[in-house]
């Protein structure tokens, strides 16, 4: 194949953008792929169901297992559109029928049906035609480059093959039932029949009690296969071509021919000038022989005895006492030339340290100092009671001198204020009996946790029902009826709280 006719810029792509350009050329005849494929398949689609008419789920199984056998005449057709645009229909199917009788036809619907990259096989198979060795060494070699992304395109599109075919089926159920939502909105009983119906329906499916179903599934089957397995073969086409491009580096290939094409005269021309500038051919050049090996030694020695190579000379003496008396006779060092840098690095080296302590001593101060002054922060800012708690207003202008009666008052019409009123009063005496803090970002129950460190059992079950009620009235909007006896003991609990408060 000529590389430099292609319709498409081969170039270096991830395996997915590639799938994509395999797309796209279906889907400029779109229409002519899927109308080869039902020509082609659909008599042994018929004639399997006649085979097992009584027994149609082998004939859905023996179509999903003859799918390799109409997808080389999909690649013949891609392959030719790669280059050029593909002829009418009648052309491409008689390409198509040409490239359904091909060799290794065996191979694809026994051992390598089951390979799950067979969409970048398929090519190597088919437009390659290697040996059996050479076939495995480069789908090894291919698959570095696409076999990842050819994997999750077969686990991809089984699933959507199952998808489409059983989304059909629910169409044809939903065109024979009506629509189930609609009907469940204006007539809730009629779900039930829908759903006897649904039900019915599986069972004869996985009962096998009646073909005609499953016939019609093999039918919605053949109809998505024609639609979906020529688009699988187009994305499996692109990442082999890709995959080769990267292998064999087409992009590089093609650029450094185009270059060649076009600088081809001009190289010529250019040695042309080169050559009469220099004013003909130049003289062969000889290279200088090399010296002998004792030359090279003599050469050697001579450079040693110069300088600034020293003589060096070894002497060997053996004495006792005269040795030591020169070196008790060595002269002793002049205290004017003595240095004193040494004294004062150390006098450095010394004050560093110290002011390093220091230092170190002072910023552990001022930490412990901080956090202390922080926590006294902390402490004032909890003790200071908020204005509006999950918004209930705790001042206590808004508060009645007499809580409970007031709340009994507004419970049988406005339950929700009654509570409220309750809740907000007991908060605000929560926070100055019992000293427990209060932020306007609490909620119930962080409040409620507050309350249980406590370690007060009446205290604790007062304010774990007054919750509950709270929230039943104000969140769940409770009737008031129903929650009138435990309204009733949260008002007798209330005084009783305030009193033990005032104890403590």
């Amino acid at each position: 194949m000529d590389l430099n006719q292609s319709r498409v810029r081969f170039r270096d792509r991830n395996a997915w953008e590639s799938m994509d350009i395999g797309l796209r050329l279906f889907a400029e005849r779109k229409w002519t792929y899927c109308g080869v494929w039902l020509i082609l398949s659909l008599p042994l689609w018929t004639l399997m169901g006649a085979l097992f008419w009584r027994s149609p789920w082998w004939a859905g199984l023996l179509m999903w297992w003859m799918k390799p056998l109409f997808e080389a005449p999909m690649l013949a057709l891609l392959a030719r559109q790669y280059f050029a645009p593909l002829p009418d229909f009648g052309a491409c199917l008689r390409i198509s029928w040409r490239a359904l009788w091909r060799k290794r036809l065996w191979g694809d619907l026994s051992w390598r049906r089951f390979d799950i990259t067979r969409s970048l096989t398929l090519p190597i198979v088919v437009l390659e035609g290697l040996t059996k060795r050479d076939l495995a060494s480069r789908r090894t070699e291919l698959s570095r480059y696409a076999g990842g992304a050819c994997s999750w395109l077969t686990f991809l599109g089984l699933h959507l093959e199952w998808i489409l075919t059983y989304g059909f089926l629910i169409l044809l159920f939903w065109l024979w039932q009506g629509n189930p939502v609609q009907d469940a909105l204006v007539q809730p009983a009629s779900m039930s029949q829908v759903g006897k119906s649904l039900w019915q329906g599986i069972s004869l499916l996985i009962t096998g009690q009646n073909s005609w179903l499953y016939h019609i599934y093999n039918l919605a089957y053949a109809l998505v296969l024609a639609a979906w397995a020529p688009m699988y073969v187009a994305a499996g086409f692109g990442a082999y071509l890709n995959a080769r491009t990267k292998a064999e580096a087409w992009d590089v290939r093609l650029r450094f021919e185009r270059l060649a094409k076009r600088l081809g005269h001009a190289v010529w021309v250019a040695g042309v000038l080169v050559l009469l500038m220099l004013g003909g051919i130049p003289e062969p050049a000889h290279a200088e022989r090399l010296p002998d090996v004792q030359t090279i030694q003599q050469q050697r020695q001579h450079v040693f005895r110069q300088p600034p190579f020293a003589h060096i000379d070894t002497q060997n003496r053996y004495c006792w006492r005269a040795c030591g008396r020169q070196h008790a006779q060595l002269p002793q060092p002049d205290s004017s030339s003595i240095n004193p840098m040494p004294g004062l690095r150390f006098v450095l080296w010394v004050a560093a340290i110290l002011l390093l302590g220091v230092v170190a001593v002072l910023l552990v101060r001022w930490f412990k100092a901080s956090r202390l002054t922080a926590k006294s922060h902390q402490e004032k800012a909890d003790m200071v009671l908020p204005e509006t708690v999950f918004g209930l207003d705790l001042s206590a202008e808004n508060l009645p001198r007499d809580v409970v009666g007031q709340a009994r008052l507004q419970f049988a019409t406005q339950p929700r204020e009654a509570v409220g009123l309750l809740y907000r009063a007991s908060l605000r005496a929560l926070h100055q009996s019992f000293h427990v803090p209060l932020a306007d970002s609490d909620t119930e129950y962080e409040v409620l946790g507050r309350v249980r460190n406590l370690q007060s059992g009446a205290v604790v079950g007062y304010w774990q029902q007054l919750t509950q009620l709270w929230i039943a009235i104000a969140y769940a909007h409770r009737q008031p009826d129903r929650m009138q006896s435990d309204f009733d003991h949260v008002c007798q609990q209330y005084t009783q709280l305030l009193h033990q408060g005032r104890r403590r």
